[in-house]
């Protein structure tokens, strides 16, 4: 019985996840179990996701 394992990225600041959305589709959206006042944005997580990421943190340090 073939399982294939589903990752996912969690992006937990809207910035991020307003970043990501502009080439990556949202998987859901809930509440952050350790603060009820956050919601977390949840991603399909992939090497190009991550490689997306990096220009979210130059830009952030910029």
């Amino acid at each position: 019985m073939n399982k294939t394992i589903n990752q996912y990225y969690i992006a937990k600041t809207l910035r991020m996840a307003n970043y990501l959305a502009k080439k990556f589709n949202i998987i859901k959206v809930q509440t952050d179990k350790f603060n009820p006042n956050y919601k977390i944005f949840v991603f399909q997580d992939s090497l190009e996701l991550r490689n997306y990421l990096e220009g979210y943190k130059c830009q952030k340090m910029s």
